[in-house]
């Protein structure tokens, strides 16, 4: 293709597409089946553009384009190491033809850039969706399955599912999602309402689900099916299916485990490696792309931020995620306020708490962003192999101490655990705000008393000694906020993580019993422990089944130390305590 010149990316846009993976109405090329035996979707009809388009020259603005309503192409990031210089492919772009002459791929830009080193173009390369017929038939036997176990109960679900889920985890866009499931929910990747369904069957027999019927399938049924199509779909992944992977992380953990599954932390690095092919880790300010789309670009990367940081506390991994690997700006509230009001013509599927958009959502998920930070920032300075200056380090982890310190006092009222005139039999979703809080807590102060040794038990200047009193005061609010907490409020959504943090703040309770040397601290840590005990024993007896998956892990911890605590403290630490 002549320089200055780029071809127009073939529009593809069948309604549906049959089993063997063709679009209805046509015909397979005969040499262009065959590619393993089996048949590819587009490889058929993709047909050559002829029609040629002026390329803007060099930072001139570029032609607005979705990277996502773009039906048979997925939309990849093309980043600085790819197989051609990003620079070169700002001034001379050709497409990607098959053996057939048919358009496979080509490059389209979002942003020329400039010659600054730190200042790349950026394209994106969009390539036709190519799948296997065995992949089609997969996910088409996932969507059917998913669709029988649920039916007639789907929107049932998808009401039960903005009513619960999303007030705690508002990635998904309520409106378009709500457009697109009314249209047609087959253009939703199957991942996505198994997803959906699948956390909300949790709340089927709430008071306000509406439904006299027992549920007639288990989560796991409907996830199994959600995990199928999710290990196709993937393969040409867009923002939905990322979406739908984030969710698959919340599914309720089998009862007998008192160990978070590796599942968790595997989940969130596939999560994380798929944001990145789609490009979310790049700041869309600049980019040519519609404004919407950069809103939830931003929004969904820090979603993916968040939880890769909480899925590494869970088994104590260094994040995937490079300090310097990303350059997103923090998403503000209009980020997280696009696409959540419901169009009049849809808000039959919400109850009309959904059907609006609440400030408290948006206020929820910045303050998860800023407790990321922070919780990222305490991994890298006081938690790593490797730690920079001690004095400086220490200075850093104070400041965040701060701003922790203050953060009930600083954060928006709808933040507080309740507000007045708050209906008491409804959760007030913030639960799960202030237990990530807690735990964040719980890693800055064992990076601020670290070593945790008898050397500097005995020692009054020791870190550990100097920062033991405003520990015990931290967590004697912590034992408070459980005693808060209501029936309605553990029978909410708090999502999977939540289980490995009680697990982190029950397992400091016991550090700072053993690491009490003065006799009133001592007696300080037993009665924080006492009194967490007394919480989960009541919380225990009104929680539901899911609700008790939550509580028993860190349950079983204390009570197991109260049962071995006196051969504990003889011993030391080479008594071996199993919490079963």
């Amino acid at each position: 293709m002549p320089a200055g010149n780029e071809r127009r990316p073939v529009s593809l846009r069948p309604d549906r597409h049959t089993r063997d993976g063709n679009p209805p109405g046509t015909t397979s090329h005969p040499q262009s089946v065959a590619r393993d035996n089996e048949l590819l979707t587009w490889s058929a009809t993709g047909v050559q553009s002829t029609e040629q388009i002026p390329l803007n020259p060099p930072g001139s603005p570029s032609p607005i384009r979705s990277l996502e309503e773009n039906e048979g192409r997925s939309t990849y990031f093309i980043g600085p190491a790819a197989e051609q210089d990003s620079m070169l492919l700002g001034e001379f772009r050709y497409d990607i033809l098959d053996e057939y002459q048919s358009v496979d791929a080509n490059v389209v830009p979002v942003y020329h850039g400039s010659q600054a080193a730190n200042d790349r173009p950026v394209n994106f390369l969009f390539l036709l969706v190519e799948r296997t017929a065995a992949a089609n038939r997969a996910i088409q036997t996932a969507a059917d399955a998913i669709e029988a176990m649920v039916h007639p109960y789907g929107e049932h679900l998808v009401r039960l599912y903005f009513r619960h889920v999303h007030p705690v985890l508002p990635i998904i866009p309520k409106g378009r999602f709500l457009q697109l499931y009314a249209s047609d929910r087959d253009k939703l990747p199957v991942c996505l309402r198994g997803a959906v369904y699948g956390l909300a069957s949790v709340f089927w027999d709430c008071e306000d689900s509406g439904i006299e019927e027992p549920c007639r399938f288990t989560q796991d049924e409907v996830l199994d099916h959600a995990h199928a199509a999710l290990r196709r779909e993937v393969e040409n992944p867009n923002t939905l299916s990322l979406t739908a992977c984030l969710l698959l992380i919340h599914a309720t953990p089998p009862f007998i485990d008192t160990i978070e599954e590796p599942t968790t932390w595997t989940l969130s690095a596939q999560a994380t490696a798929t944001a990145q092919v789609l490009g979310l880790h790049q700041d869309p300010s600049d980019w040519s792309i519609p404004p919407e789309e950069k809103r939830t670009r931003r929004k969904l990367w820090w979603a993916v931020y968040i939880t890769e940081c909480w899925s590494a506390v869970c088994y104590g991994h260094p994040p995937h995620i490079g300090r310097h690997s990303f350059n997103t700006l923090e998403p503000e509230m209009e980020d997280v306020q696009d696409g959540d009001n419901v169009p009049n013509d849809v808000q039959h599927l919400v109850d009309l708490t959904s059907t609006e958009f609440d400030v408290a959502v948006a206020a929820r998920f910045l303050q998860m962003v800023k407790l990321a930070r922070s919780l990222r920032m305490i991994l890298d300075l006081g938690l790593g192999d490797d730690l920079p200056d001690k004095t400086a380090t220490e200075a850093k982890l104070i400041s965040i101490n701060t701003e922790l310190r203050h953060w009930a006092s600083l954060a928006p009222s709808c933040l507080s655990l309740y507000n007045i005139g708050q209906d008491a039999a409804q959760s007030s979703y913030n639960c799960p705000v202030h237990l990530s809080t807690y735990t964040t807590k719980v890693l800055l102060y064992r990076a601020l008393m670290h070593p945790a040794t008898k050397e500097a038990k005995s020692d009054p200047d020791s870190n550990l000694r100097v920062w033991l009193p405003s520990a015990l005061a931290a967590f004697a609010e912590f034992t408070q906020f459980l005693s808060q907490i209501t029936t309605h409020d553990l029978n909410g959504f708090w999502g999977r993580h939540a289980r490995s943090q009680l697990i982190t703040c029950a397992n400091f309770l016991i550090y700072l019993f053993l690491m009490a040397s003065e006799r009133q601290d001592v007696e300080k840590a037993y009665r924080l422990l006492e009194s967490f005990v007394e919480s989960a024993q009541a919380l225990k007896a009104s929680g539901t089944r899911e609700a008790n998956i939550f509580l028993r892990p860190a349950a079983l911890r204390l009570e197991s130390f109260f049962l071995q605590a006196v051969d504990i403290m003889r011993s030391g630490t080479k008594h071996q305590v199993i919490a079963e």
